[in-house]
């Protein structure tokens, strides 16, 4: 004896909501809004990324500043019996 309906019925029958309700909330414009957003992202990444290597390069050229070397000689009187 079975009561109600099968599995392969109820999938018939039934009617299934998306999950993705950010989409029906949206307005006309919006997708392209967060497209532009996305895009401003990604140029402010790549100019960083450009900053970095132009501040890397400059520090192998400059970074090196260590001063002459010269050999000095200081006369040291000792304490002595």
């Amino acid at each position: 004896m079975q009561s109600g309906l099968e599995w392969r019925e109820t999938a018939e029958k039934t009617s299934y909501k998306s999950g993705n309700r950010r989409s029906e909330r949206r307005g006309p414009g919006q997708d392209q809004q967060g497209a532009q957003l996305l895009f401003r992202l990604f140029k402010a990444l790549i100019f960083l990324l450009i900053l970095g290597f132009i501040g890397l390069v400059g520090y192998a050229y400059l970074g090196d500043m260590s001063p002459d070397q010269s050999q000095q000689s200081v006369p040291v009187t000792l304490d002595g019996q």
